[in-house]
């Protein structure tokens, strides 16, 4: 008959991190095996005639007898102990240690892990949980040293026993000593595997308990008490006897849960910020392009009478415009949005939800709103806050095909540190929270984890870019708010909007009104742009309005033609993202020949996400460039130029 102790035995003398029993009255090590031995550098009985202060630093030696006489019985784990090998070197190791009786001593059981080489935490502490078998009593009391779940499956019963850590990561409630209720049998770890892993898992453990192997791993998804999935690094070590025969799975269960949560948030924002990335550069070339196309329609309207010639002209506007707006969208995605930040009281939200309502719902759905008294004022943009609005409205809409009922529910949030801790994009402050409930269809999980997407939609072709609820997230983000989704199939969605309360007494900035600068109509202009055809279509709108224009198409150009006619120049227009001297060194270097110089500064993104890409771009002398977002009209221009030279 097998000696039931040996495989433990074995274990504890074949794992690769050190491992001891020392007396605890005595110090004196009582086993020690290989690892120890490799480790440390000492022979066997050079060990069994040494304490366990011996292997410390000296410095430490008095700390640790401290330790010994005020650690507690049972289990303990320490804090990270400097150890030194035979010959001198330093050894970092953190300790775990549960006493228990050895051969007629009052022992206890260490096993050493080595900090250095974290990454390999989750092996080691699989192969410490195999190597801590030393006896079923030995392996139960060692079983509760870890944060794992550890199990012992007896394949001839196929019965479990779970450590009361199981218990505690799959959210058992039972009393400790007892069985875990629902999982006493291999059966029942089996149904427990979610339904897409579970043929893989059990095909690959069974085929190492019917082969000659002894250990298996694998990672899958393993349902908690609540119905809930945990994902799970399980590793295991089939017994044999001698002559072969599988009676014993040994294991442990890491729940990585958090780890590939936190993973897939990580490689979810690395890929919108790539998004972003390519979004922003697309938008600027296109506003380049569609800059001349505008401007070339107000000049065309001039010489084109015919009511058929008119139309076209206002039907190549129309989709000018159009692909204009769907650039700003994808800008305010991928750039975020700024604006005038202003007290909005709740009222104010109410009122445009219903007009919303009223103007765009379609027949069949209706508006719920629940806004009570006592609801504290946004801090807010009300022309962003109103598309933030009107985005969510159309999403549930859009759920409603059938008609349904759309609910606003409004409500203080205070958040502290630590309930913001536990929310993506939260910190902690006073929130009002506007919870968007729809009764449409709902979402499965798939959909909801990407619902900010840009781009991704589960309309179909022609109904929708992708780009609303993405924008609605940009727009809350750079308020200092936050949204949360959530969906069941079959019951709905909510999207929780949370947004900065307004503080009584909080000094927020006006918009200022920017100093008027010399000049008047028929003065010459300095026009700066490295795209041909801008440079041509702008200077003949300005030309057309009585102006006289210098056209540079480089920054090297313009600071030449300012310093040549300084005091004929009324006013400077400059792209601000041009190859070489850029715009931004065009208006310095204008500035610093005359001061008070008006400027209009043009660009294909907002003038806000240039400046983040260089902060230097802050650093400009003078008042603040008026700024032209490109595509402009010839209206637009005008407007701009006539705000300049007030």
């Amino acid at each position: 008959m097998t000696n039931p102790e040996l495989p433990y035995r074995e274990l504890f003398e074949s794992n690769p991190h050190p491992m001891w029993v020392y007396d605890i009255g005595s110090l004196r090590f009582l086993a020690v095996n290989g690892a120890a031995l490799r480790c440390y550098g000492w022979s066997r009985e050079e060990f069994l005639g040494m304490t366990i202060a011996d292997i410390r630093a000296p410095e430490e030696r008095r700390a640790l007898r401290e330790a010994v006489a005020a650690t507690p019985r049972g289990y303990n784990r320490s804090g990270v102990w400097r150890h030194r090998d035979k010959g001198g070197r330093a050894v970092l190791v953190e300790i775990a240690s549960h006493t228990l009786p050895f051969e007629g001593h009052d022992a206890r059981l260490v096993v050493a892990y080595d900090v250095t080489e974290r990454e390999h935490l989750a092996a080691a502490r699989a192969e410490a949980e195999a190597a801590l078998r030393l006896s079923e009593e030995r392996f139960r009391l060692v079983a509760r040293a870890t944060s794992d779940a550890i199990y012992d499956w007896d394949l001839r019963t196929d019965a479990i026993w779970w450590n009361d850590e199981a218990r505690v990561l799959f959210g058992e409630s039972i009393a400790p000593g007892d069985e875990p209720s629902g999982r006493r049998s291999g059966a029942d770890w089996k149904a427990r595997i979610h339904p897409d892993d579970r043929e893989r898992v059990v095909n690959g453990i069974e085929s190492v308990i019917r082969g000659s192997g002894n250990a298996w791993s694998d990672e899958y998804r393993y349902r908690r008490s609540d119905g809930t999935y945990a994902i799970v690094a399980d590793r295991a070590f089939v017994l044999r006897e001698e002559e072969g025969r599988p009676t014993r799975v040994v294991g442990g269960m890491t729940d990585l849960t958090e780890k590939r949560t936190l993973e897939a948030q990580f490689l979810r924002a690395q890929r919108m910020e790539s998004i972003g990335t390519l979004a922003g550069g697309i938008a600027h070339d296109l506003n380049n392009t569609l800059a001349p196309i505008l401007m070339s329609i107000d000049l065309m309207r001039e010489h084109v009478t015919s009511p058929a010639g008119l139309e076209l002209l206002a039907m190549i506007e129309q989709s000018t415009q159009r692909g204009a707006q769907l650039v700003r969208e994808v800008l305010t995605f991928a750039r975020g949005v700024e604006g005038d930040r202003i007290r909005i009281p709740t009222e104010e939200v109410a009122r445009d939800l219903e007009r919303i309502a009223a103007d765009e719902f379609p027949p069949g759905v209706h508006l719920r709103l629940d806004m009570p008294a006592g609801l504290w004022p946004l801090l807010g943009d009300p022309a962003q806050l109103r598309q933030v609005l009107r985005n969510l409205c159309a999403n549930a809409c859009d759920a409603m095909s059938d008609g349904g009922e759309m609910s606003v529910v409004g409500s203080n949030v205070r958040l502290d540190a630590a309930a913001a801790a536990l929310i993506p994009d939260a910190t902690a402050g006073n929130y009002v929270r506007l919870s968007f409930r729809d009764t449409g269809a709902g979402m499965p999980p798939r959909v909801l984890d990407r619902v900010f997407e840009p781009f991704f939609t589960t309309k179909s072709v022609g109904r929708g870019t992708g780009l609303g609820l993405p924008i609605v997230q940009a727009i809350v983000r750079s308020h200092g708010g936050f949204i949360v989704a959530r969906s069941t199939p079959g019951e709905g969605s909510v999207f929780d909007v949370h947004l900065p309360a307004f503080a009584d007494g909080r000094d927020v900035e006006a918009p200022q009104r920017r100093p008027s600068g010399p000049g008047a109509a028929g003065g010459t202009v300095l026009l700066v742009d490295d795209e041909p055809n801008i440079l041509a279509f702008a200077s003949r709108l300005l030309e057309r309005r009585g102006f006289k224009v210098i056209s540079a198409s480089t920054g090297d150009d313009a600071i030449a033609a300012a310093g040549k006619t300084a005091g004929r120049i009324v006013l400077v227009i400059t792209d601000l993202l041009m190859p070489g001297t850029d715009g931004h060194a065009v208006i310095r270097e204008v500035r610093r020949i005359a001061p008070e110089m008006p400027v209009i500064a043009m660009s294909g993104l907002d003038a806000r996400d240039v400046v983040d890409r260089d902060p230097s771009k802050h650093a400009v002398p003078g008042s603040a460039p008026i700024h032209l977002m490109k595509p402009f009209t010839a209206a637009q221009l005008d407007a701009a130029v006539r705000r300049a030279l007030v």
